[in-house]
């Protein structure tokens, strides 16, 4: 669950706190599947900010639409 307080990216996988889940991070949360990371990290930074993940998760968590 991803929430935000007073404007800042809060969620239980991002262990260190930098308002950014980094790959290791994802990797590392069982509910995170491993193969979105480069899905959600948009611009190809190298973590997943606030608005990244909130977009991923809004399109299905990365799930392809239904044909």
């Amino acid at each position: 669950q991803a929430s935000a307080a007073q404007g800042k990216f809060i969620h239980p996988a991002d262990t260190n706190k930098d308002q950014k889940i980094s790959k290791a991070e994802w990797a590392a949360y069982k509910s995170l599947p491993a193969d979105q990371f480069e899905k959600a990290d948009a611009n190809a930074d190298g973590g997943v900010d606030g608005p990244e993940f909130v977009a991923w998760d809004s399109a299905g968590r990365g799930a392809k639409p239904a044909s």
